[in-house]
């Protein structure tokens, strides 16, 4: 059985229900395929209040914040007045779904494969669909992970706090728990999510190889009981386990079929966010492909020259970090939060040029302590800066 849209979009997750709620408003046909649209998104989806207002995502937000606390090694404080909240996952899924007006069709993808005027993909029930592109939104899969790509991995957990217990405020980063030697350094993220309930994740940034999840869940088990917490009870069926591949080259262009989110490597390299600026990606390049374009110039909507600059700097930045240790990484973090806000933000968010972006990297280093410079200044001379050269100067 041959069927032929225009469009095929692959994958219901928020990049591919947003992507597929944009490509609705082209004259294309478009067809959706996912192996379950009613399926829940596991993950605790966060982002900050400046993405959400600028992706009219406001409304979706189960809980905001005015700003958060940063806590360095030592255990000392810091508040970065920037707004955040955390994701109404139901409320956004309902909401991308209804205005997604395409045919959504349930199937797995069981092979995509590239044909002179586009690119077929094979169904589970063997149907072949083919279109002249295919946006591919089904997240990160191990053909897209190279034998040395770092990862970010977490455990997190919901847990009841216990009566008299004041809880956590709003925790981007706490790195007051020591890291066992040996090991990278990990850091807690807590998210009051309601007066009673508490979200809590023992996070590594990013390690190569990838660091086991187990071990996370161990640790962030020691630093609640640290914090008076071991024995509040863990809310059954919201355990998250995250393995988040990061920096990975972008996708290669002169195909058919175009990766969106993290199937494209949208992951940030130096936090490991994806959704601020993943969904106002994924709307561009949806809706220059709903008006018929070449794959080529829907790839490079999806992947701009200046955005690909942008991301070789924060590859850049990765490298580094992986080089650091707990107190190293604590105290590059505490350095780059005293930065202007507004290039903290750009920076947070992908928001900026690439420019604009090496502008406030070298700030960092101009206005950072001699250990910092000592090791920004060794990473200048490692083939990684070589690369690096290549990559901002080519097209």
């Amino acid at each position: 059985m041959s069927e032929q849209p225009s469009l095929l979009l692959l994958g219901a997750g928020p990049i591919g229900l947003a992507a597929a709620a944009e490509a609705s408003a082209g004259a294309i046909p478009l067809r959706c395929i996912t192996t379950s649209i009613d399926a829940p998104w596991l993950p605790n989806y966060a982002l900050w209040q400046s993405d959400a207002a600028r992706l009219d995502l406001t409304a979706d937000l189960r809980v905001t914040f005015d700003a958060v606390d940063l806590v360095g090694a030592s255990g000392r404080s810091r508040t970065i007045p920037h707004g955040y909240g955390f994701l109404n996952n139901t409320r956004l899924q309902r909401r991308l779904h209804a205005a997604s007006r395409g045919s959504w069709q349930q199937g797995r993808v069981e092979a995509l494969t590239e044909v002179p005027d586009g690119a077929s993909a094979t169904l589970d029930d063997g149907t072949a669909l083919h279109a002249r592109v295919i946006l591919d939104a089904r997240g990160s899969r191990p053909e897209h992970q190279g034998p040395s790509l770092p990862a970010q991995t977490a455990f997190g957990v919901e847990i009841e706090l216990l009566a008299g217990h004041p809880g956590l405020p709003m925790r981007f980063m706490d790195w007051s728990f020591p890291t066992p030697q040996g090991e990278p350094p990990s850091f807690l993220y807590s998210v009051p999510t309601s007066p009673s309930r508490l979200f809590v994740e023992e996070t590594v940034l990013s390690a190569r190889p990838a660091f086991a999840i187990d071990r996370l869940r161990e640790r962030l088990k020691a630093r609640l009981e640290g914090l008076g917490l071991g024995a509040a009870p863990w809310v059954a069926g919201t355990e998250e386990h995250c393995y988040i591949p990061m920096g990975a080259l972008p996708p290669a262009a002169g195909g058919s079929v175009i990766p969106l989110g993290a199937a494209a490597g949208w992951v940030h390299p130096a936090s490991g966010y994806l959704l601020g600026h993943g969904l106002g990606w994924a709307r561009d390049a949806a809706r220059v492909a709903a008006t018929g374009a070449t794959a080529a110039e829907v790839w490079q909507a999806a992947w701009p020259a200046d955005r690909r600059r942008m991301w070789a700097l924060y590859r850049f930045g990765l490298e580094l970090l992986l080089r650091c240790d707990h107190a190293q990484t604590s105290a590059f973090f505490d350095e780059f939060f005293q930065l202007p806000q507004e290039r903290v933000q750009a920076y947070l968010t992908a928001s900026g040029s690439a420019n604009e972006l090496a502008a406030t990297m070298w700030m960092l280093f101009a206005q950072g302590s001699w250990p910092l410079k000592r090791r920004l200044a060794a990473a200048g001379v490692r083939p990684e800066a070589l690369r690096l050269v290549r990559e901002l100067s080519g097209d």
